[in-house]
């Protein structure tokens, strides 16, 4: 009869293959996974009218994503988001404004990650309106 110990280690470097390769299909199994995270991102805006951003509140905005684990891990590290202003923003006579904020104009820099809801919902800016010069030229006959 052989003793427990010659049991444990007969064969012992087939049994720690066995125990890398469980690790590693583990570890793929659980990074393909799709989960849900609320996210605190820092907010960018990018302006698409004629009008310039002189402040904006909130800074920062939690947003529920949706996608795979390791996605979810890179958006947190890098905690920035651009969001899409409206070409046309109607302000009042100091430049005030509220923008509702709309998941389709969030961009986020990692492109397979899904965007479920943004809290808060309105963005409360100031803007200041560009003003265009009209160009001439003036001819002097000599």
């Amino acid at each position: 009869m052989k003793k427990p110990l010659d049991i444990l280690f007969h064969r012992l470097h087939y049994k720690l293959l066995a125990l890398v390769f469980s690790v590693l299909l583990w570890l793929l199994a659980v990074n393909k996974e799709i989960s849900e995270a609320e996210v605190k991102l820092k907010l960018t805006l990018l302006r698409t009218g004629n009008y310039h951003v002189l402040k904006y509140n909130p800074e920062k905005v939690t947003v529920l994503v949706e996608g795979y684990r390791k996605d979810l891990i890179m958006l947190k590290e890098k905690g920035t988001a651009i969001y899409k202003l409206p070409s046309s923003i109607v302000a009042d006579k100091k430049g005030l404004a509220s923008v509702d904020l709309s998941k389709d104009n969030l961009i986020l820099p990692i492109q397979s990650v899904k965007v479920k809801r943004i809290k808060p919902d309105i963005l409360n800016i100031k803007i200041e309106k560009l003003v265009e010069k009209i160009g001439f030229s003036l001819f002097l006959n000599k």
